[in-house]
């Protein structure tokens, strides 16, 4: 128990969560790390508020009314702590977080990033056997300020009402939060078909919204995909005509052109794709050149690819622009390789070999894996291929057999045959 906790609300809403919320509770109660807990109860049936109460978490209660942000805008109005932490009760706050989060309330920023760690395949929650996906970054640590409140009756965040404070610069505190609600297939389920109604609700009341046009689209079964491409690209069109200063107001944008690039892509409208993406990154810059130049690449317009990825790649380390999604493929490692990927296609071996290289040495943690060294080290082999030298590719594929093996993603596995395949078709081995 820490004896000097943090200047710090907890803040979460509940309902019928008596198996979850316990381990919410041991996290950020029995730790100490901070002064308050409120827990805003919307109904109900079970132990609930009972179990939060006997915890020391002060509990209120009020009725649901289809509105994630007005229950979680009570929770933030009743905190009396300098800073505020937004939790759900099937979430955990991290033990090895609670020295991060002692440096984070140092901070001058008024808003800062958590990291969501998802989990997802069958498992008890906090026991092995349920999975981690990558994290995502949310909005979840901020300053007690009245006008920093929730917006959106469903997939809330206080985003918003942040930029309106003139605030876009948003530190990645480096706290880590566990999400077990997602573990249990048959919740997940449920979640799915109650965000997707009140999505609906949200757009039927507001169908200019981009946020709740965006979010609907995400969220609409596999079966609606007709409708999911009409949504996304109706917002994109909204969009790409907001003023300059609407347009630094969505941190969702650079998402939307990627899954709006990838809901083309499925349909193989890639030369719509690559139109929309670069007319959006033209007003968004550094967050969408990286889709642009993706989208470009795959629809074969390998120059003006090239152009967006450069200029990606040469904005590094800018910011440039308030956003806090992007596309999450993009990496500095993707950009190379795809630079190489279209110069090899074009014949161009010297830039595809100087580009490949510079994807096996970009900077750490810039999305490079074994798997992505298995696919650049393939297209390398694919440039001896391209200059006539057959026997500097052997020991190149020597090593990539040994690589695909201990790879786990069957692209590798696939773009290892199929070099393997080329090469013996060049060596005149048709049955290897």
């Amino acid at each position: 128990m820490n004896h000097n906790p943090l200047p710090l609300s907890i803040c979460m809403i509940v309902r019928d969560e008596e198996s979850t919320l316990p381990l919410c509770l041991r996290s950020v109660i029995d730790t100490g790390v901070a002064r308050e807990v409120i827990v805003v109860d919307t109904g109900s049936r079970d132990r609930t508020p009972q179990i939060a109460r006997e915890a020391g978490a002060t509990v209120l209660s009020i009725p649901w009314a289809d509105d994630f942000s007005a229950a979680r805008n009570v929770a933030l109005s009743a905190a009396t702590s300098e800073w505020i932490l937004s939790l759900d009760a099937d979430e955990e706050l991290e033990a090895e977080s609670i020295p991060l989060l002692t440096r984070a309330l140092r901070r001058p920023e008024p808003a800062q990033i958590v990291q969501i760690q998802l989990l997802y395949q069958p498992g008890q929650p906090g026991l092995p056997g349920a999975q981690a996906v990558p994290v995502l970054k949310a909005l979840r640590l901020f300053r007690n300020d009245p006008r920093i409140r929730f917006r959106g009756r469903v997939h809330e965040n206080v985003v918003e009402s942040v930029l309106a404070l003139d605030a876009g610069d948003w530190p990645d505190s480096g706290v880590r939060v566990r999400h077990h609600g997602y573990v249990d297939r048959t919740e997940r389920k449920r979640k799915g078909l109650r965000n997707l109604r009140l999505l609906e609700a949200a757009h039927r009341d507001h169908p200019d919204d981009l946020y709740m046009m965006y979010k609907l689209a995400l969220t609409l079964p596999d079966a609606d995909g007709e409708r999911r491409r009409g949504l996304l690209v109706q917002a994109a069109q909204k969009a790409l005509i907001l003023s300059e200063e609407d347009l630094h107001s969505y941190s969702f944008l650079p998402q939307l052109f990627c899954r709006l690039f990838g809901e083309f892509q499925r349909v193989g409208e890639l030369t719509a794709a690559g139109r929309l993406c670069s007319l959006a990154a033209e007003r968004l810059g550094r967050s969408v050149w990286f889709t642009a130049g993706k989208a470009l690449a795959y629809d074969g317009e390998h120059e003006k690819a090239d152009e967006a990825l450069l200029r990606y790649l040469e904005t590094e380390g800018h910011v440039g622009h308030r956003l806090l999604l992007s596309d999450p493929e993009a990496s500095m490692t993707r950009a190379w390789y795809l630079l190489g990927w279209t110069a090899l296609k074009r014949g161009r071996y010297a830039d595809a070999k100087r580009w490949l290289d510079q994807a096996l040495v970009a900077t750490p943690g810039s999305g490079h894996t074994r798997d992505d060294h298995v696919v650049i080290a393939c297209d390398r082999v694919r440039i001896y291929l391209g200059t006539g030298q057959l026997h500097a590719a052997v020991p190149d594929l020597s090593r990539l057999s040994q690589l695909a093996q201990e790879a786990g993603a069957s692209r590798a596995r696939r773009e290892v045959m199929l070099v393997s395949a080329e090469v013996s078709v060049l060596a005149g081995d048709l049955p290897g």
